[in-house]
């Protein structure tokens, strides 16, 4: 009896000790509060004024609702509806014992309207408009051990046209002071393609996704990200909407992202800053800068204002001239999203603590595409001006 007495006290002494270090863990966190996540490198979860995360975060459980409307300039009657989107969505995260997490995330996009008018021409949908529902879920565990931890996962997305299954495995280790983090994954996309107004299309794409990364915790207040990834897609690269789209059917994409966020203690913000270099094998070298801050007002507020631009170069081959001179002897498409273009997106989000691990958020987004917002100022002759609000509200609760 007292062996088995000492065994259930060491027990229980254990389980306390637990709890004790994951209370504690979470009153740390609650205590930065709003901007320990606004510190946060998107993605990892890493706040600049901890250090790199070696454990499972608590648990957290998301619900937002978005919609999203899309216009043109159709050159005759000035700005017209293209697409409207809605979609509720939810996302959640557990952990599961001291070294586990698991997260998980579904979503119902129910879309209507018409494509968007392309230099001379209309696609195949805008003639008939579209109606259609994308059902989407994804989940991944990461399980974390003491200088590394190793995630896998999967995601799946069906249409009446399109179906996607993707799997993940990610791999990540950090130093012993847990100021820096090595990252690496590996993902691949098998997709299906198909067209409502063409029976006779029935295609597939591969897609293989590679990327390492480092996040470096610079200072108390400071933290950088750096990725580099490479994209391999074999397959159908066409719109099957498109008239005439002829691509190739291979395209390698690279990529180059680095992120740097940092405190600012006389704004008592903090500053997030991003620069994405992208060139793929169709000829396209874009741009993307993006700048947002964080800021708490009292202690149950946070704003976020942000602007982001995005400049690209057109395909090899896009072209203002319909139809083409040699019909299918070559690649060819007018779709102004290969064009040459510059875009700005400006928006506001607000946040509000309501206790007990709730919080609720406001986001409004407004972007507009112009060719002659493209760096250098030399656009795609053609390319319509483009234009899209976004709203979303949502609640989260931290357990």
């Amino acid at each position: 009896m007292a062996a088995t007495s000492a065994e259930t006290l060491n027990a229980s002494m254990k389980k306390a000790l637990k709890r004790a270090a994951y209370r504690a863990r979470v009153k740390r966190r609650s205590i930065a509060g709003l901007m320990s996540a606004a510190l946060a490198i998107p993605g990892l979860g890493i706040p600049a004024i901890v250090s790199a995360q070696s454990s499972p975060a608590p648990a957290e459980v998301r619900f937002q609702w978005a919609t999203y409307r899309d216009y043109q300039n159709n050159g005759v009657d000035g700005r017209q509806d293209r697409i409207d989107v809605d979609s509720p969505m939810f996302w959640a995260r557990t952990p599961i014992g001291d070294s586990t997490e698991i997260e998980v995330s579904g979503m119902i996009d129910s879309v209507s309207g018409a494509s968007p008018h392309y230099l001379d021409t209309l696609s195949g949908a805008s003639g008939t408009g579209i109606e259609d529902r994308r059902s989407a879920g994804d989940f991944k565990v990461t399980h974390y051990f003491e200088r590394f931890s190793l995630g896998a996962g999967y995601a799946g997305s069906i249409e009446d046209d399109y179906r996607s299954h993707s799997g993940l495995l990610e791999a990540k280790t950090w130093t012993s002071d847990m100021n820096t983090t090595f990252a690496a994954s590996y993902a691949f996309d098998s997709d299906q393609i198909a067209c409502t107004n063409n029976e006779l299309i029935d295609e597939t794409r591969r897609t293989g996704r590679y990327l390492v990364g480092v996040t470096q915790v610079v200072s108390p207040v400071a933290i950088v990200q750096s990725n580099l990834t490479y994209d391999n897609a074999d397959g159908y690269m066409s719109d099957p909407y498109k008239i005439l789209d002829n691509r190739p059917r291979s395209r390698d994409s690279f990529a180059w992202l680095t992120r740097y966020n940092r405190f600012i203690e006389s704004l008592n913000g903090s500053l997030h800053t991003d620069y994405r270099l992208a060139h793929d094998s169709f000829g396209i070298t874009s741009h993307t800068m993006e700048v947002a801050f964080y800021k708490p007002i009292g202690e149950k507020w946070m704003v976020r204002p942000r602007v982001r631009y995005y400049s690209q170069h057109q395909a090899n081959f896009f072209s203002t001239t319909f139809p083409p001179e040699n019909v299918g002897e070559s690649f060819y498409s007018t779709d102004g999203r290969l064009g040459s273009f510059g875009g700005v997106t400006v928006g506001m989000k607000v946040e509000r603590d309501l206790g007990e691990g709730f919080s609720v958020n406001v986001t409004g987004d407004y972007l507009e595409q112009r060719p002659g917002w493209v760096l250098g100022g030399n656009g795609s002759a053609g390319v319509r001006r483009f234009y899209a609000p976004f709203f979303s509200v949502g609640i989260a609760k931290r357990f």
